[in-house]
């Protein structure tokens, strides 16, 4: 399980979008909500505002964007490090498994540097032999996100 989380880490910071986007589930989630206090996140990502909510064919649709060279965010492409930490089993239920972790991510941009850090829920399940991810709920813990531009966790 741990060596899944370290993969999407280390897919992520090759920039290898395809090979990452085949870690997750026909039915995956992947979901950055924002904060609406200094201790709460939103709750409902259907009724309130997120960095990102998106569902295995968004996921599809932001990929081809990064490959297109659409996304304004990733150009020019920064260079990023990401390290996971505190990998824990948080409970079973059936197939899937409950796990989270805290991460922190170095993103080294033409006018510098930026640290962003935090905390990712994450359902893990089998699919054609494989573990994987159904469901990523990404926490960042920094409240002010530089050029409102927020990287892929």
């Amino acid at each position: 399980m741990e060596s899944l989380l370290y993969r999407e880490a280390k897919l992520l910071d090759e920039g290898k979008y395809e090979q990452w986007l085949q870690l997750y589930s026909r039915d995956c989630i992947y979901w950055i909500p924002t904060w609406v206090s200094d201790y709460s996140t939103t709750m409902d990502p259907r009724t309130q505002v997120s960095y990102i909510y998106l569902d295995r064919k968004g996921l599809e649709s932001y990929v081809r964007r990064l490959a297109s060279g659409e996304a304004p965010t990733y150009e020019p492409p920064p260079k990023t490090v990401r390290l996971v930490s505190n990998v824990l089993v948080d409970g079973v239920d059936g197939e899937t498994i409950r796990a989270s972790a805290n991460w922190i991510m170095l993103v080294s941009r033409t006018k510098g540097i930026q640290t962003l850090g935090g905390s990712s829920e994450y359902r893990l399940k089998p699919q054609d032999g494989e573990l994987k991810i159904a469901y990523k709920k990404a926490i960042v813990a920094t409240m002010e996100i530089q050029g409102g531009q927020l990287l892929l966790v």
